[in-house]
């Protein structure tokens, strides 16, 4: 048994839906094989350290072409943004294995119903959804640990939709139990960086103003954010030359002080954006153990454990 707690299957479940679209499974060999180079063993330094390299794997699959049409770049593009999710997702869980914290893209079926609900705006009789890409939670210590075997979690997941189902009924179980106490990272994710800052700016705003009044109300079904709960952040891999981009900019400036910070996948550039491994020090920091080297290789350490982190994100 590689651990007693539901989070690391809930973590595979994510990753299962991850790793299950056409244009991931493409790109991954030439990922893997990338990641792979950089970890000459599997530690938690190591995996963390694959932030410095995030953009160098992420364009590694990306075409440099000119002559295509606008129709196959608006494609191109839309693939790009759904990679980048799934590589956030992937690095994010890599670092946050023997934690209490997990990492989802909006659309997967394991996203808890309460966050939904926390995360839905209203505006006068409209509801709706940000335009969010992934979501981070950090999860309570213990509300997932010693009330079921690891093992009955993980057969029942894979008792085909019953399995399925159990989890998510489970999964939304527990969120809503400990709601109160659980941390809620919104994730925007964007190739284009100039085009899409305005985004992230905005809806950060919004959701500033929970609990303010107003036509603009945060959450339904008795869910919302707080301020002391709630990050909004924004990860890109810029299109255009990151020489070009200077902390003046006003696609910088739009981001700058976005709650939970802004980052790329390059190293950090003071006053324009940090590296991505730095929004997991910053905005995951309540999650278990002191360090996310230390958490990583407690679990690998354990029987089963290096096998798990190699099966679930097929490496």
């Amino acid at each position: 048994m590689v651990c007693d707690n539901m989070i690391e299957v809930w973590r595979k479940a994510v990753l299962d839906e991850v790793f299950s679209t056409s244009t991931l499974r493409e790109a991954w060999p030439v990922w893997r094989s990338k990641i792979l180079d950089k970890l000459p063993e599997l530690n938690g330094r190591a995996v963390f350290q694959l932030g410095d390299y995030f953009s160098e794997i992420f364009k590694s699959t990306s075409p440099e072409r000119a002559d295509v049409s606008l129709q196959t770049t608006q494609s191109m593009k839309s693939s790009a943004g759904n990679l980048l999710e799934s590589l956030v997702t992937i690095y994010c869980n890599l670092c946050l294995v023997g934690r209490n914290a997990i990492v989802i893209k909006k659309k997967d079926g394991v996203m808890p119903r309460s966050v939904m609900d926390a995360l839905t705006v209203s505006y006068r009789s409209a509801q709706f959804n940000s335009e969010f890409d992934v979501v981070g939670l950090v999860l309570p210590e213990g509300e997932f640990e010693k009330e079921m075997a690891y093992d009955h979690y993980l057969e029942a997941y894979y008792d085909s939709a019953k399995g399925k189902l159990f989890l998510k009924r489970e999964i939304d179980r527990r969120v809503a139990d400990c709601f109160s106490s659980v941390k809620i990272n919104v994730i925007q994710c964007k190739t284009n960086w100039n085009d899409n800052a305005q985004i992230p700016m905005l809806w950060d705003m919004i959701y500033s103003s929970a609990g303010k009044g107003g036509p603009v109300q945060i959450g339904v079904n008795d869910r919302t954010i707080r301020e002391d709960n709630f990050t909004y952040s924004f990860v890109t891999i810029p299109t255009v030359n990151p020489e070009k981009i200077k902390a003046d900019s006003v696609a910088v400036q739009r981001v700058v002080n976005l709650s939970g910070g802004n980052y790329w996948g390059l190293p950090s550039k003071r006053g324009v954006a940090n590296n991505i491994k730095e929004m997991l020090s910053r905005n995951f920091y309540s999650a278990g153990a002191p360090s996310i080297e230390e958490s990583f290789n407690r679990f690998v350490s354990k029987e089963g454990g290096e096998e798990y982190v190699r099966k679930v994100f097929r490496l």
